[in-house]
């Protein structure tokens, strides 16, 4: 993971999922939504 191709690195993110996921959020705004949504289950 981190290395499915030059977008990753172009964006400069390590673990970016390639899905419709805007490389406008820093990883921790991810994290928290994450836990949120496992919370929310």
């Amino acid at each position: 993971m981190g290395n499915d191709g030059p977008i990753t690195s172009t964006l400069g993110f390590r673990d970016v999922p390639t899905q419709s996921e805007p490389p406008v959020e820093s990883e921790e705004e991810i994290e928290s939504r994450l836990s949120e949504s496992a919370t929310d289950e």
